[in-house]
């Protein structure tokens, strides 16, 4: 899959709730200004007003129906603490939302929104039982069909991510989610909370700012690695950029070293000065896949068409394409592979089950 260099390209953060027009403010903006105004003045606190003002500019009719969203998802707030419809429409309306790729906060990250008569379920954390990244997998499973059910009787977290990929995300437009967004979505798909101000996009740009480094320094495949999977359970290879003169027996070499250490739903990263990119690790018909979103060049089902999209890529064939990539900029490459660990990703998660995320998912047969 060729990419551009997608790393730099960060979904927006997240205010916290309390930064919303009061309601009364808000009633009077609508009533004497309209829906695409009160949308436009309600976003205004957040790092979507960007989103918006250029949709607005380039698609007006859609630009009105995310302005409706807007406003719907305003009304039903005020009646989340203590409204349990409320606040499943409230939550409808944010994930409608980032269709149009505006993030916003979901109930659980209202101040009082797990209040009242609304009742929440406490996260169930499970060590992950596969083993360490590192330790040689003699017996990788070998999954029959593209089916989600194929995963679904493990509840891990990488395994919840492959799921909600195939079930939620395999065929969607670049244009819509590129590769870090596509992790982003991913997670909060899962019940671990990206977006927010107790997310882990907060999380890393603190980080980042803490160590006097650039707010979006972490804003990739590797900061979400080192963030939620346990150091023991990552690993990093370099093919550095001599051997990299012949790309085809680098990538045969530094496979033999890889492939052992992979899982199903690893999140694998590519990286160089030049270029960043980033996926989760699949398994079909017994080889090893990559489901990322980019220029889907080598589709595990040939048929499908090559596009600019979210797709599952053959691995070894998607690290040559970064090899190739590395060689063309006279720079190292380096394949970040890391298994994520629900312990360490417990404090960005949200007050359910993850899964839930399996059961979800095991419904839909893709493709």
């Amino acid at each position: 899959m060729k990419v551009d260099q997608t790393a730099s390209v960060r979904p927006p953060g997240v205010p916290y709730a309390p930064k919303d027009k009061p309601a009364v403010e808000f009633k009077e903006i609508l009533s004497s200004s309209g829906t695409l105004e009160a949308a436009r003045q309600l976003l205004s606190t957040t790092r979507q007003s960007r989103t918006f003002d250029r949709l607005v500019r380039q698609d007006p009719e859609k630009a009105k129906q995310v302005a409706t969203l807007v406003v719907e998802r305003r009304q039903a707030k005020d009646r989340v603490p203590t409204d349990q419809a409320a606040r499943a429409d409230f939550d409808a309306l944010t994930n409608r939302l980032k269709q149009y790729r505006i993030h916003l906060y979901n109930s659980s990250q209202i101040r009082g929104g797990q209040s009242g008569s609304i009742q929440t379920k406490s996260v169930t954390v499970i060590p992950p039982s596969s083993p360490a990244v590192g330790d040689a997998v003699k017996n990788p499973s070998v999954s029959p069909s593209r089916s989600v059910n194929q995963t679904a009787k493990d509840s891990s977290l990488g395994q919840s991510l492959v799921n909600a990929a195939r079930g939620k995300h395999l065929g969607n437009p670049r244009s819509s989610e590129n590769c870090y967004e596509l992790m982003a979505n991913l997670l909060e798909d899962v019940g671990v909370n990206y977006y927010g101000p107790t997310g882990l996009y907060s999380h890393l740009v603190n980080k980042a700012r803490q160590e006097g480094k650039a707010g979006n320094a972490y804003l990739t495949g590797e900061g979400l690695t080192g963030t939620i999977c346990a150091p023991q359970d990552v690993n990093r290879l370099i093919i550095s950029k001599n051997d990299l003169k012949n790309p085809a027996k680098a990538v045969d070499q530094v496979w033999q070293k890889l492939e052992p250490q992979l899982k199903e739903g690893d999140i694998l990263s590519f990286s160089s000065k030049k270029f960043g990119h980033t996926g989760v690790v699949g398994r079909y018909k017994g080889e090893w896949s990559y489901i990322n979103s980019g220029y889907a060049d080598h589709p595990v089902e040939s048929t499908a068409k090559s596009s600019h999209r979210v797709e599952e890529e053959t691995l070894k064939d998607e690290v040559l394409v970064h090899a190739k990539r590395a060689r063309k900029y006279n720079q190292d490459l380096m394949i970040t592979v890391g298994t994520p660990n629900q312990i360490q990703a417990a404090p960005y998660t949200r007050g359910r089950v993850l899964a839930q995320a399996d059961k979800d998912a095991s419904a839909t047969e893709v493709r």
